[in-house]
């Protein structure tokens, strides 16, 4: 019997894809999916060229597992697709994509997480400076609405109470298809089965509106906005080819706070972008310590080959990148402590987890917190919990994905 792993060092999609493909590879040859990739006789590899780092591990990675195992390797994702010369010349290598279409993941998710990854949509249509989605991806392409719904009845069946929306700007669903209902239609259309509670992927702000959030905090809508900010700075947006301001992006999460009460917002953030001052970097800190997001996660600059933004001037030397990084995710984490803090006594709905954190059997909220549940309950389960203190998990670093 044929074993087929999986390894994923790239994004939610990435990881829904490499997931797919291996089930996908497993049916195909009458085996079956390896707890462990190292166990596997053959290998899929998410791989990832977000950074530099990403790209880094990608390469590795692969050289690793030719040397560590017997294994077939499958390369997949982002860095597989521009940077091919990467990568060993071996006949174990071979590359492969995901078809276009609807896509779901349920086995890891389910293992640690009880949730599932459904992919709606793929591609980027948007030209920021510093991004190599777009020329790896291709432009957004929505998928059908009933091979969507499909996709998550199968799901449900196989006993999943949470959908996590992913893809690359799943904000611009359906304007490619004519889809006048967009991202709130088909959340909509979605939680009409009844059967689970859907977490929005993460909301790129440019296509977005407070109409538009409103519109999405729908019953049976986790409580949890991940916005895609990159920079509290207007100065810098413009560099980074964004259509927005930092009064737009504030705002965005100011609605956000009004959209879903009681709800954590959290953004990503760019450090050290090339001419980003000192006044800059603190614009977007201030999102932090202000209040207006949760928590962040942060990425220091890192130019990508053939980007505009690898050749811009006013470089940030790289210790004062590492810096500014550093500094972010300290009020990361500063900020969802006080946000973990102030749930102490309030009602949640708490998805089950399998496993324990902390000696503890625990559960994810709808406003992505980690709690603890009583001994007995069915993992894969929701239930209302009011938590005490000491009753909720702080997650391990800021931005952790849970």
């Amino acid at each position: 019997m044929v074993r087929v792993g999986y390894l994923n060092l790239g994004c939610r999609l990435n990881a829904c894809e490499t997931e797919w493909l291996a089930a996908r590879k497993a049916e195909e040859s009458g085996g079956e999916v390896a707890a462990s990739p190292l166990d596997a006789d053959l290998i899929v590899l998410g791989t990832c060229c977000v950074t530099s780092r990403s790209q880094s591990k990608s390469r590795k990675a692969a050289r690793r597992l030719l040397a560590e195992t017997s294994a077939g390797i499958v390369l997949a994702g982002c860095s597989a697709r521009l940077f091919p010369g990467d990568f060993p010349e071996d006949r174990r290598i071979t590359r492969e994509d995901c078809p276009e279409g609807p896509v779901h993941s349920c086995r890891t998710c389910r293992g640690a997480r009880n949730r599932g990854l459904l992919r709606i949509q793929d591609g980027c249509s948007n030209r920021c400076t510093y991004c190599v989605v777009p020329g790896a991806r291709g432009p957004s392409r929505s998928f059908g609405r009933s091979s969507i719904l499909d996709a998550a009845g199968s799901m449900a069946d196989a006993g999943f109470r949470e959908i996590v929306l992913t893809g690359a700007d799943i904000v611009s669903y359906g304007r490619d298809l004519g889809d006048s209902r967009g991202l709130p239609g088909l959340v909509g259309d979605l939680l009409e089965c009844g059967r689970f509670r859907v977490r929005l992927g993460s909301l790129e702000p440019m296509g977005l509106s407070g109409t538009g959030l409103r519109a999405l905090a729908l019953p049976g809508v986790c409580r949890h906005v991940h916005l895609s900010i990159q920079s509290g700075s207007t100065q810098i947006l413009r560099r980074m080819g964004r259509a927005c301001s930092g009064a737009d992006v504030a705002g965005m999460a100011r609605e956000a706070r009004k959209a879903f009460p009681g709800g954590i917002v959290g953004c990503d953030l760019i450090a050290g972008f090339p001419g980003e001052t000192a006044e800059d970097f603190e614009q977007s800190l201030a999102l932090l310590t202000g209040g207006l997001v949760d928590y962040a996660h942060v990425f220091p600059f890192s130019p990508r080959p053939g980007t505009p933004a690898s050749g811009l001037p006013d470089r940030v030397p790289a210790p004062e990148v590492s810096r500014r990084a550093a500094v972010l995710r300290r009020a990361s984490t500063a900020g969802r402590r006080r946000f973990e803090r102030a749930q102490e006594g309030r009602r949640m709905s708490v998805l089950v987890e399998d496993g324990r954190r902390q000696g503890m059997l625990t559960g994810i909220s709808d406003n992505y917190v980690a709690v603890a549940v009583p001994d007995g309950a069915v993992p894969g389960s929701l239930m209302d919990i009011v938590p005490s203190h000491g009753e909720i998990i702080p997650f391990a670093r800021a931005g952790e994905e849970a």
